[in-house]
């Protein structure tokens, strides 16, 4: 006997999670895909039927004008219904609005016909109907971070996950660890190599008082050792372009993106982690183009960490700018279900740190940075609650 054609017909959600990875689990993975969504969508609608198409699987989509005439919602998801003898049939139904759901959930449980509705932040399938007495799914992991993103309209031109030196990582965990002792002396030292920016890789001369500078010597010290940079005249000459970029905060970043990688590996949690991601999308007749220090996914879960190496005490607007930008990147890369971190190697200031938390963002300051790997895992397990 012929199998029969595999149906999913998915409520189109502004969730990525929601629309694909029922159709990309090998254990429900439908012959074809019908998106039923609301007229404004369509852009998003075209971005998740080329990435299906590309792996094999045929799209079709119903754009609904009017969401809210439950009697027109009923004939429009019973005609799609054809053949039943010869097709199985399940409903995905956890995007669009309630009218549109309920509409759905009726005609498909009259038909005794499959219904299930993605957890998003377990990234489970929880059954409504389930004829077939299908167990409790827990979604494979299978997309990528250049992935999810083609799925939001998203290029990624870019992106780093090769490991830095170790010599770069002995660094950058041992400045996480004098945190308190070299907050000053690594401003420092990022201020001289911003400076840099030159064809010799020199800074400016040092002041006595910064040359003196007791924090300073030890960092300067330190990159010595590791032949990052020499000390000249009172001049910091850096080895190389890397290594400017280094001192100039870049240490942070390679340090979280070392920390994750490392998490990557020892547990089944995160499923993908890249630093340097560069991405472009359309706005309008214009081209938005941004670079996102560290990103990783997890359970199908988009997480996007900003690194910053200044103190943002005495900088109140540019930590509040920090905050806005990434809520601003959140809102247009993730979807609703995205997780945003800052890692700060300074302090926020109490009223910076209350609007991040209004806007559901994580701060991690530097004596949580030391112990990454516990709230990372900390604010994953919020996430899902």
């Amino acid at each position: 006997m012929m199998a029969k054609k595999r149906v999913q017909i998915i409520l189109f959600s502004e969730s990525v999670s929601a629309n694909v990875t029922p159709i990309l689990d090998s254990r429900m993975q439908p012959n074809e895909v019908v998106f039923v969504a609301i007229t404004r969508l369509q852009q998003a609608v075209n971005s998740a039927s080329a990435f299906i198409e590309e792996i094999g699987i045929t799209t079709k989509t119903v754009f609904i004008d009017d969401a809210w005439n439950f009697n027109d919602l009923l004939i429009t998801i019973s005609a799609l219904l054809q053949y039943p003898d010869k097709v199985d049939y399940e409903l995905n139904i956890s995007g669009g609005n309630k009218v549109l759901a309920i509409a759905a959930y009726e005609v498909f449980k009259q038909e005794n016909l499959g219904i299930f509705q993605v957890n998003q932040t377990s990234d489970v399938v929880v059954w409504l109907n389930n004829p077939a007495n299908k167990g409790v799914i827990n979604l494979e992991d299978h997309l990528s971070i250049e992935r999810y993103f083609q799925l939001q309209g998203v290029a990624v031109t870019h992106q780093q996950t090769s490991k830095i030196s170790q010599e770069a990582q002995r660094l950058g965990k041992r400045w996480v660890k004098r945190a308190r002792h070299l907050t000053k002396g690594l401003a420092l030292l990022n201020h001289l190599a911003s400076t840099a920016n030159n064809l010799k890789l020199c800074s400016r001369r040092l002041s006595s008082q910064e040359y003196y500078n007791a924090q300073l010597q030890e960092l300067v010290g330190s990159l010595e050792f590791y032949h990052l940079v020499t000390l000249e005249k009172k001049r910091l000459i850096f080895s190389s372009e890397e290594d400017r970029a280094f001192c100039n905060g870049f240490w942070l970043e390679e340090y979280v993106f070392s920390e994750l990688d490392k998490i990557a590996r020892e547990s089944e949690y995160i499923q993908d982690v890249a630093r340097g991601v560069e991405v472009v999308w359309d706005y309008g007749n214009s081209t938005v183009r941004n670079e996102l220090d560290v990103v990783f996914l997890a359970n199908n879960q988009l997480f996007i960490i900003e690194c910053k190496a200044r103190n943002f005490l005495a900088q109140r607007k540019s930590g509040i700018n920090t905050i806005y930008k990434m809520e601003a990147l959140l809102h247009r890369l993730g979807g609703k279900n995205a997780c945003g971190v800052i890692a700060s190697f300074g302090n926020f200031n109490v009223h910076n740190k209350e609007r991040a938390r209004l806007m559901g963002l994580c701060i991690l300051e530097a004596e949580k940075l030391l112990d990454l790997k516990k709230h990372i895992f900390h604010i994953m397990q919020d996430v899902e609650k």
